[in-house]
């Protein structure tokens, strides 16, 4: 296969956009901000109870939108 002959297959790899954030308006249980992830074109985030769950399900996220 030609140099960079790859680059002419299309193949295009979209971003998917959600972001990791620690919202002070979604406060816990102890009134720290809360781990949410924020999608684009939605207008609720998803909260999660610590940053290691929202990084878990952020990864998950990512990796079925790498799939498609």
């Amino acid at each position: 296969m030609p140099l960079f002959a790859w680059a002419a297959q299309n193949h295009r790899v979209v971003p998917f956009g959600a972001r990791l954030q620690l919202r002070a308006d979604l406060l816990d249980a102890e009134g720290e901000p809360r781990a949410c992830i924020t999608i684009p074109g939605q207008r609720i985030p998803l909260a999660y109870p610590n940053i290691g769950a929202a990084l878990t399900a952020l990864r998950t996220m990512e990796a079925a939108h790498a799939c498609r």
